[in-house]
């Protein structure tokens, strides 16, 4: 490689590493509206992958559900925190690492789906 040829590639890097940086600083709220939709779809995706591999049982179609509703939820909503799904997210992930749900599982996450479904009404009867 030639050294006029190296050096075009570390300054356009730098730049583009520095733009990236600044768009994501300064905009954040519009990138991450931007690569939401893509988040919650591979989510939806991968869920449905995994609880494939399932045993058939009542509850595998429960969630099922459940984790449609999470993506509507979060599609519909376009100010909904994706770090305040962190734990709902977490206890998903741990049911399809554990390949196993029961109906402790399926509670926790209706009473998670349903607290957050009545904040976002009430957000939406306000106004905001």
């Amino acid at each position: 490689m030639k050294k006029g040829c190296f050096v075009t590639a570390i300054i356009f890097l730098t730049i583009l590493i520095g733009s990236a940086i600044y768009v994501f600083k300064n905009h954040k709220d519009r990138v991450i509206l931007w690569v939401k939709p893509f988040i919650v779809n591979n989510i939806r995706s991968k869920t449905d992958d995994e609880l494939n591999k399932f045993k058939d049982t009542q509850y595998r179609d429960t969630l099922r559900a459940i984790i449609k509703d999470y993506v509507k939820l979060v599609k519909n909503n376009d100010s909904y925190d994706l770090k305040k799904g962190q734990d709902f997210l977490d206890e998903i992930q741990f049911i399809l690492h554990r390949k196993q749900i029961d109906s402790t599982d399926i509670r926790k996450l209706t009473e998670f789906l349903n607290k957050e479904k009545l904040a976002y009404e009430r957000s939406e009867k306000n106004g905001n």
